[in-house]
């Protein structure tokens, strides 16, 4: 999507931090009513921790809930359609408030951050693509009206780095040259693709529909 294809132009034009990496920031239990009652504040709080492990700056997804076995519990790896501790073939969503962020710096300190925070920070590691791994999150993330759904903080922020606007070639269909126009699963059953790993799929367009306007 146009979203995605931004957040990796942006990403790309910083320098001297090396390749960026993905990283997971989960929410210790006591502050999950921050989502409902101070999600601003939440965010700034996540800001500061990411900060504390090494985090020089990156774009923010939010994420409000997890996949799980409803079997034996475990969490399946991304892009997984059967588990692989008990073979059930189907996985449920329960809340489990986290962020994911796309971005730079040396993460270390997470077990000290832990301790002191109870918040849980993961170096998920570098990415092949930056726009897929952008994609994937956004498949699946919270929406709210009043926030955006990708914010940028650090050596990323609006402030901080100047961006050269992107190629417009890279909105395009790559078969056909057609703009790309960001689109939503409003068919019946399960998304097709809620299940799937980052990367570019051809589907059936049956059951899809735009969710931003030709222009």
């Amino acid at each position: 999507g146009r979203l995605a294809g931004k957040a990796e132009n942006r990403i790309s034009q910083v320098r001297g931090l090396g390749p960026a990496k993905h990283i997971m920031i989960s929410l210790p239990q006591e502050d999950f009513g921050l989502v409902s009652t101070d999600y601003p504040g939440l965010r700034r709080k996540v800001y500061k921790i990411l900060k504390r492990v090494g985090t020089r700056g990156g774009c923010l997804i939010f994420h409000p809930f997890r996949r799980r076995c409803p079997r034996c519990g475990s969490i399946p790896e991304m892009g997984h359609k059967i588990c692989s501790f008990c073979g059930n073939y189907w996985f449920e969503w329960y809340f489990s408030p986290h962020f994911h962020v796309v971005g730079f710096g040396w993460i270390e300190g997470t077990g000290q951050e832990f301790l002191r925070s109870g918040y849980v920070v993961k170096n998920i590691g570098r990415r092949r693509s930056v726009g897929g791994t952008v994609l994937y999150q956004l498949s699946h993330a919270g929406v709210h009206l009043d926030y955006h759904v990708v914010t940028w903080f650090g050596v990323c922020s609006y402030n901080k780095l100047r961006v050269v606007q992107e190629d417009r070639e890279g909105n395009t269909c790559p078969t056909c040259g057609a703009r790309l126009i960001p689109c939503a699963w409003f068919g019946e059953g399960e998304d097709p693709l809620a299940t799937e790993g980052e990367g570019e799929y051809w589907v059936d367009p049956e059951g899809w529909r735009y969710t931003a306007r030709y222009r």
